[in-house]
Protein backbone atom coordinates (compact mmCIF):
# COMPACT_ATOMS: atom_id res chain seq x y z
CA UNK A 1 0.00 0.00 0.00
CA UNK A 2 1.72 3.29 -1.05
CA UNK A 3 2.21 6.63 0.19
CA UNK A 4 3.19 9.53 -1.92
CA UNK A 5 3.96 13.72 -0.83
CA UNK A 6 1.03 16.34 -1.62
CA UNK A 7 1.09 19.92 -1.03
CA UNK A 8 -1.90 21.01 0.68
CA UNK A 9 -2.99 24.53 1.64
CA UNK A 10 -4.42 24.67 5.35
CA UNK A 11 -5.06 27.19 7.88
CA UNK A 12 -2.06 27.75 10.23
CA UNK A 13 -5.28 27.53 12.73
CA UNK A 14 -6.29 23.97 11.95
CA UNK A 15 -2.70 22.79 11.54
CA UNK A 16 -2.00 24.16 15.14
CA UNK A 17 -4.72 22.01 16.58
CA UNK A 18 -3.94 18.86 14.23
CA UNK A 19 -0.58 19.04 16.05
CA UNK A 20 -1.98 19.41 18.88
CA UNK A 21 -4.07 16.43 18.90
CA UNK A 22 -1.19 14.54 16.97
CA UNK A 23 1.24 14.73 20.37
CA UNK A 24 -1.97 13.63 22.49
CA UNK A 25 -2.36 10.53 20.76
CA UNK A 26 1.42 10.06 19.80
CA UNK A 27 1.34 9.98 15.76
CA UNK A 28 2.39 12.23 13.52
CA UNK A 29 0.85 15.23 11.62
CA UNK A 30 0.77 13.61 8.68
CA UNK A 31 -0.29 10.32 9.78
CA UNK A 32 -3.54 12.21 11.99
CA UNK A 33 -4.50 13.88 8.93
CA UNK A 34 -4.36 10.62 6.62
CA UNK A 35 -6.93 8.75 9.29
CA UNK A 36 -9.29 11.68 9.54
CA UNK A 37 -9.82 11.94 5.36
CA UNK A 38 -9.81 8.25 5.59
CA UNK A 39 -13.01 8.30 8.20
CA UNK A 40 -14.65 10.91 6.29
CA UNK A 41 -14.44 8.81 2.97
CA UNK A 42 -15.21 5.36 4.73
CA UNK A 43 -12.14 3.95 4.21
CA UNK A 44 -10.30 1.54 6.75
CA UNK A 45 -6.30 2.08 6.96
CA UNK A 46 -4.21 -0.53 7.88
CA UNK A 47 -3.75 0.93 11.02
CA UNK A 48 -7.36 1.01 12.24
CA UNK A 49 -7.31 -2.96 10.87
CA UNK A 50 -4.93 -3.51 13.55
CA UNK A 51 -7.01 -1.15 15.70
CA UNK A 52 -9.41 -3.65 15.46
CA UNK A 53 -7.72 -6.92 15.54
CA UNK A 54 -6.11 -5.80 18.66
CA UNK A 55 -9.00 -4.80 20.66
CA UNK A 56 -10.83 -8.46 19.62
CA UNK A 57 -7.85 -9.92 21.34
CA UNK A 58 -7.78 -7.82 24.46
CA UNK A 59 -11.78 -8.47 24.42
CA UNK A 60 -11.10 -12.03 24.45
CA UNK A 61 -8.59 -12.56 27.15
CA UNK A 62 -9.36 -9.55 29.66
CA UNK A 63 -12.29 -11.90 31.54
CA UNK A 64 -10.07 -14.73 31.42
CA UNK A 65 -7.75 -14.95 34.60
CA UNK A 66 -5.50 -16.85 33.41
CA UNK A 67 -3.97 -14.46 30.96
CA UNK A 68 -2.72 -10.73 31.31
CA UNK A 69 -3.04 -8.13 28.48
CA UNK A 70 -0.01 -5.25 29.07
CA UNK A 71 -0.04 -1.95 27.56
CA UNK A 72 0.76 -2.20 23.78
CA UNK A 73 4.33 -0.95 23.42
CA UNK A 74 3.71 -0.36 20.27
CA UNK A 75 0.18 0.11 18.09
CA UNK A 76 1.86 -3.03 15.85
CA UNK A 77 2.53 -4.75 18.63
CA UNK A 78 0.87 -6.60 21.88
CA UNK A 79 2.27 -8.78 25.10
CA UNK A 80 0.20 -11.40 26.85
CA UNK A 81 1.08 -12.95 29.69
CA UNK A 82 0.06 -16.51 31.27
CA UNK A 83 1.58 -17.93 34.68
CA UNK A 84 3.02 -21.83 34.32
CA UNK A 85 2.67 -24.18 37.36
CA UNK A 86 6.12 -24.75 37.50
CA UNK A 87 7.14 -25.53 41.52
CA UNK A 88 7.38 -21.07 41.11
CA UNK A 89 4.77 -19.36 39.01
CA UNK A 90 7.22 -18.46 35.72
CA UNK A 91 5.89 -16.60 32.83
CA UNK A 92 5.34 -17.24 29.79
CA UNK A 93 5.11 -14.22 27.02
CA UNK A 94 2.89 -14.25 24.25
CA UNK A 95 3.78 -10.95 21.77
CA UNK A 96 2.05 -10.41 18.64
CA UNK A 97 3.35 -8.70 16.17
CA UNK A 98 0.82 -7.27 12.94
CA UNK A 99 2.31 -6.21 9.55
CA UNK A 100 0.21 -3.62 7.04
CA UNK A 101 2.43 -4.31 4.22
CA UNK A 102 3.22 -8.15 3.79
CA UNK A 103 1.85 -10.00 0.83
CA UNK A 104 2.62 -13.35 3.04
CA UNK A 105 2.19 -13.14 6.30
CA UNK A 106 0.00 -10.72 8.21
CA UNK A 107 1.66 -11.30 11.68
CA UNK A 108 3.83 -13.55 13.83
CA UNK A 109 4.06 -15.06 17.75
CA UNK A 110 6.52 -15.00 19.85
CA UNK A 111 6.23 -16.88 22.76
CA UNK A 112 9.60 -16.46 24.67
CA UNK A 113 9.96 -17.88 28.45
CA UNK A 114 11.20 -15.89 31.30
CA UNK A 115 13.30 -18.05 33.51
CA UNK A 116 16.54 -19.08 34.43
CA UNK A 117 15.54 -22.03 35.58
CA UNK A 118 17.58 -24.72 33.74
CA UNK A 119 15.23 -27.34 34.56
CA UNK A 120 12.41 -25.35 33.29
CA UNK A 121 14.39 -24.57 30.18
CA UNK A 122 15.10 -28.00 29.32
CA UNK A 123 11.77 -29.09 29.49
CA UNK A 124 10.21 -25.78 27.42
CA UNK A 125 12.98 -26.81 24.94
CA UNK A 126 11.72 -30.31 24.43
CA UNK A 127 8.06 -29.00 24.47
CA UNK A 128 8.86 -26.50 21.63
CA UNK A 129 10.44 -29.53 19.63
CA UNK A 130 7.12 -31.60 20.34
CA UNK A 131 5.14 -28.64 19.53
CA UNK A 132 6.84 -27.87 15.56
CA UNK A 133 6.32 -31.81 15.07
CA UNK A 134 2.45 -31.52 15.59
CA UNK A 135 2.23 -28.50 13.52
CA UNK A 136 3.85 -30.58 10.41
CA UNK A 137 1.68 -33.75 11.80
CA UNK A 138 -1.57 -31.81 11.78
CA UNK A 139 -1.53 -28.53 9.89
CA UNK A 140 1.12 -29.34 6.96
CA UNK A 141 -1.09 -30.12 4.81
CA UNK A 142 -3.38 -26.93 4.98
CA UNK A 143 -0.94 -24.22 4.94
CA UNK A 144 1.86 -25.92 2.68
CA UNK A 145 4.60 -24.19 2.50
CA UNK A 146 2.94 -21.22 4.53
CA UNK A 147 3.90 -23.12 7.83
CA UNK A 148 6.72 -21.00 9.01
CA UNK A 149 8.25 -21.30 12.35
CA UNK A 150 11.73 -21.05 14.35
CA UNK A 151 12.58 -22.59 16.82
CA UNK A 152 15.16 -21.08 19.66
CA UNK A 153 16.31 -21.57 23.44
CA UNK A 154 12.75 -20.66 25.46
CA UNK A 155 11.46 -18.90 22.48
CA UNK A 156 9.00 -20.53 19.36
CA UNK A 157 8.15 -17.73 16.79
CA UNK A 158 5.56 -18.58 14.34
CA UNK A 159 3.91 -16.94 11.14
CA UNK A 160 0.12 -16.04 10.87
CA UNK A 161 -1.39 -16.44 7.18
CA UNK A 162 -4.86 -15.60 6.04
CA UNK A 163 -7.24 -18.23 6.36
CA UNK A 164 -7.89 -20.59 3.23
CA UNK A 165 -11.10 -22.30 4.42
CA UNK A 166 -14.18 -20.98 2.39
CA UNK A 167 -16.78 -18.81 4.61
CA UNK A 168 -14.33 -17.71 7.15
CA UNK A 169 -13.96 -14.70 5.28
CA UNK A 170 -15.38 -12.61 7.97
CA UNK A 171 -14.19 -13.48 11.08
CA UNK A 172 -12.27 -11.78 13.04
CA UNK A 173 -8.66 -11.97 13.04
CA UNK A 174 -7.81 -11.10 16.75
CA UNK A 175 -10.54 -14.30 17.04
CA UNK A 176 -8.10 -16.77 15.15
CA UNK A 177 -5.22 -14.83 17.14
CA UNK A 178 -6.67 -15.51 20.84
CA UNK A 179 -7.97 -19.08 20.13
CA UNK A 180 -4.02 -19.85 18.47
CA UNK A 181 -2.45 -18.42 21.86
CA UNK A 182 -4.82 -20.82 24.15
CA UNK A 183 -4.48 -23.81 22.15
CA UNK A 184 -0.50 -23.29 22.27
CA UNK A 185 -0.73 -21.73 26.38
CA UNK A 186 -3.28 -25.26 27.17
CA UNK A 187 -0.99 -28.00 25.22
CA UNK A 188 2.42 -26.67 26.62
CA UNK A 189 0.71 -26.50 30.04
CA UNK A 190 -0.40 -30.28 29.75
CA UNK A 191 2.47 -31.56 28.97
CA UNK A 192 4.43 -29.60 31.79
CA UNK A 193 1.99 -31.64 34.08
CA UNK A 194 3.00 -35.09 32.80
CA UNK A 195 6.49 -34.72 33.37
CA UNK A 196 8.83 -35.93 34.13
CA UNK A 197 6.87 -38.96 32.77
CA UNK A 198 8.02 -37.93 28.57
CA UNK A 199 5.56 -40.57 26.93
CA UNK A 200 2.78 -39.51 28.86
CA UNK A 201 3.28 -35.88 28.68
CA UNK A 202 3.11 -36.14 24.59
CA UNK A 203 0.07 -38.43 24.13
CA UNK A 204 -2.20 -36.17 26.57
CA UNK A 205 -0.69 -33.21 25.05
CA UNK A 206 -1.34 -34.57 21.47
CA UNK A 207 -4.83 -35.36 22.48
CA UNK A 208 -5.11 -31.46 23.70
CA UNK A 209 -4.06 -30.39 20.81
CA UNK A 210 -6.39 -32.10 18.49
CA UNK A 211 -9.77 -31.66 20.69
CA UNK A 212 -8.93 -27.85 20.72
CA UNK A 213 -7.70 -27.78 17.09
CA UNK A 214 -11.00 -29.03 16.19
CA UNK A 215 -13.23 -25.83 18.06
CA UNK A 216 -10.78 -23.14 16.42
CA UNK A 217 -12.79 -21.09 12.99
CA UNK A 218 -9.89 -21.30 10.84
CA UNK A 219 -6.41 -22.25 10.58
CA UNK A 220 -3.76 -19.44 10.37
Amino acid sequence: MGKSVYSLVLMDEVVEKIDEEAYQMGTSRSNLINQILADYVSYTTPQKQVEGIFSSLENMFKEMNTFQVLANPSPYFMNITSSLRYKYRPTIKYGVELYDNSKYSFGELKVTLRTTNQSLIRDMNQFLKFYAQLEEKYIRGILEENLCYKIEEKKYTRQFVLPKERGVDKVDLGVLIGEYIKVFDSVLKVFLSELPYTQDACQDAEKEYITLMQKVHAII
